[in-house]
C-alpha cells in the first residue's frame, strides 16, 4: 500500500492533457491541501477515487502543497519536483485547462 497523489489537467472534452504525481505520504499534506482530499484518506493508502476541481483550486492546492512540503524538510527534497513542474506548466502552457482531476491512490 502507498499514498500516491495524482493530478490530471483536463481539456474541454474531459481528456487528460498532462499529469502531475507525488509518491509518498509526506505527513498526508496532499489530503489537506486540495478540496475534498481528507475524505479520500483510507488509512494505509488513498481510496483510489478522485475529484474534479477548478483551475484556481488546482493552483491553490499545488501552492499549499509545495509550501508545506518545502517547510517540512522532507528527506528527499526533490520528491515534489514533479508537482512543482506541473504548477509551472499550469501557469504557462496549461493555462487553457480549466478543469483538473485529483486522485488519491
Amino acid at each position: 500500500m502507498s499514498h500516491d497523489f495524482i493530478i490530471h489537467a483536463l481539456n474541454e472534452h474531459g481528456n487528460v492533457v498532462k499529469r502531475g504525481y507525488f509518491f509518498g505520504l509526506a505527513n498526508g499534506i496532499a489530503y489537506t491541501c486540495f478540496p475534498h482530499g481528507e475524505k479520500h484518506f483510507a488509512g494505509v493508502s488513498g481510496d483510489g477515487r478522485g475529484e474534479i476541481i477548478t483551475q484556481n483550486e488546482a493552483i491553490q492546492g499545488l501552492e499549499k502543497f509545495i509550501a508545506a512540503f518545502d517547510a517540512m524538510n522532507y528527506p528527499d527534497p526533490t520528491r515534489a519536483d514533479e508537482l512543482k513542474d506541473f504548477l509551472k506548466w499550469v501557469r504557462g502552457d496549461g493555462s487553457a485547462c480549466r478543469s483538473f482531476e485529483t486522485i488519491w491512490a
